[in-house]
């Protein structure tokens, strides 16, 4: 009888030759041991693609196979009867943004540096600008003439806190002074009369 896995559909039971088995599985064998990859130490085993996308890769991995069971290379159709290829697609389209992002250290040629610039070289340089300076025109000397009007106007005004009570205090200081010199005047004036007597 045929082996078969408890998830497989059911059919039919099918009588098989024990001995053909074997027969196949030696020959499978004989393949794997050909697989075998030759032991070379200084030679890089994954490629850069390899690097980009991780692959899970076993100590014994020819062998998977034998102990999951044999891999069933199908596909499945789509209603309109066209293979579904989504998932590849998508998988391809990972791989692709995958080896995009990848970043290769590879340095670029060397070579060896002039000791002048390329007229194309000199291109690239920003050219600057000269500035123009700026001629002061000389300021006229001022007038005491001119100077006259601003003063007589400024003494008159009241510009705020500074002044304030200041020119309430000169009213009465100069009504004092005039008082005084009237007093002194009048003083003067009785001196002299009495000087005459």
């Amino acid at each position: 009888w045929e082996d078969k896995g408890v998830l497989e559909e059911k059919g039919g039971d099918v009588l098989v030759n024990v001995n053909m088995v074997d027969t196949e599985k030696a020959k499978k064998n004989v393949e794997l041991r050909k697989k075998k990859p030759e032991y070379k130490p200084y030679e890089e085993e994954e490629s850069v693609d390899d690097m980009v996308v991780f692959k899970h890769k076993g100590v014994l991995s020819k062998y998977d196979e034998e102990i999951e069971g044999e891999r069933k290379k199908s596909f499945k159709l789509d209603s309109v009867g066209m293979a579904d290829g989504s998932r590849e697609r998508e998988l391809q389209n990972i791989r692709d943004s995958l080896q995009i992002r990848a970043q290769s250290l590879d340095l670029p040629n060397l070579h060896l540096a002039s000791e002048y610039y390329t007229p194309e070289e000199m291109t690239t340089f920003k050219k600057t600008t000269r500035r123009v300076k700026k001629i002061r025109k000389k300021e006229k000397p001022v007038k005491a003439e001119d100077l006259l009007p601003f003063g007589i106007k400024s003494s008159e005004q009241d510009f705020g806190s500074r002044t304030r009570g200041r020119g309430k205090r000169r009213a009465p200081v100069k009504e004092e002074e005039e008082e005084e010199e009237e007093e002194e005047g009048s003083l003067v004036t009785s001196r002299n009369g009495a000087g005459e007597q």
